[in-house]
């Protein structure tokens, strides 16, 4: 005895196996197991933000996220003998660049050293779009600020191209950071199209 339901056009169908079995003398069961118990498909997707975000810009990833600033509301200074530091947690301020060149701002309580983001993308492959940006974020227990979760990025226009750029040319910025060239970067003609009809 349980219960099935399918999803036909974007309508589910409800269906009890022994009644639908009988009558038509189908093995449910058999055509179509329960999902709990197949094997789940597991893909591991790659962190995209950066190891550092402090240092040289030249030696800094800034492509996807870049920390503008950092203020510190809480700080500790610890001296016993050779076990001497200093510890500060704050509020982050920082961009993420979209592929059609936009920025978002965000602000993230954390320690000094890593405003502790975790950026995924989930590959064309397995259904996933170049323009949507999943932040997961973990809180700490000594930190009420740092609160945890998962925000989606997405572009509010469903029609939007995934990339700008069939190439992308960078150059660096007044303050040293790479960035991209736009005047000598290539538009697809994907993105062309659509800046037109956004236009209209």
């Amino acid at each position: 005895m349980s219960e099935y339901y399918f999803k036909i056009d974007s309508k589910w169908y409800f269906l009890e196996t022994y009644k639908m079995g009988k009558a038509n003398n189908i093995n449910l069961k058999k055509l179509y197991p329960a999902k709990e118990d197949q094997d789940i498909r597991m893909v591991e997707l790659k962190n995209l933000a950066p190891v550092f975000y402090y240092g040289k810009p030249e030696k800094l990833d800034t492509q996807l996220i870049k920390k503008i600033d950092y203020e510190s509301t809480y700080f500790k200074e610890v001296d016993k003998g050779l076990n001497q530091y200093n510890f500060s947690a704050g509020w982050w301020y920082l961009e993420i660049y979209t592929p059609l060149g936009e920025t978002i701002k965000i602000k993230r309580y954390s320690n000094f050293e890593d405003p502790e983001l975790m950026l995924y993308k989930i590959p064309d492959a397995y259904g996933g779009r170049q323009n949507v940006l999943f932040i997961v974020q973990n809180p700490e227990e000594l930190f009420m600020s740092q609160v945890g979760g998962m925000y989606a990025i997405r572009p509010r226009d469903p029609e939007q191209p995934q990339r700008r750029y069939s190439l992308i040319v960078y150059k660096r910025d007044k303050d040293g950071y790479k960035i991209i060239d736009k005047e000598k970067s290539i538009e697809t003609e994907e993105y062309k199209d659509w800046v037109k009809k956004k236009r209209r």
